[in-house]
This record gives structure tokens, sequence and C-alpha cells, in this order.
């Protein structure tokens, strides 16, 4: 069975926000290369960023980290 990594949960939360690598990146402030190194698995995003995407993309962190629900919300 196929996992999903953090790359993977990265791309599903911003397809699923209706959002473009360019809008993460410009409310990131950071550039548009680093957020496709971010989404390709490239480079690890630091905890603040991945905090950020999170509450941007509307998904729990604990999911965009691990892949787990948080306890409480299954």
């Amino acid at each position: 069975m196929p996992e999903w990594d953090m790359s993977d949960r990265f791309r599903k939360s911003l397809k699923a926000a209706g959002m473009t690598s360019t809008e993460m990146a410009e409310y990131l402030g950071i550039a548009r290369e680093t957020v496709g190194r971010y989404m390709s698995g490239r480079a690890n995003p630091p905890l603040v960023t991945q905090r950020l995407w999170a509450h941007r993309t509307g998904v729990p962190l604990e999911w965009l980290q691990t892949g787990e629900e948080p306890a409480g919300e299954q």
C-alpha cells in the first residue's frame, strides 16, 4: 500500500484549499521555488511554515506532519 509523506500532504492540502503554489508562497512570504521544494520533498519545511500552511489550508497540523488525524477529530 502506498503511503503519503509530508510532501504529498502539502500538495493535497494546497489542492483541497484551491490555492496555487504562487499564492501559498505569497502568503508565507517565501519564493515559489521554495514551496515547490516542500511539495516535491526536496526540502523539509520549518515548523513555523508547517503551522502557517496548515492554518491557511484548513488541515490539522498533526495530519500535515504525520498523516494521522488528531485525537478526538475522527
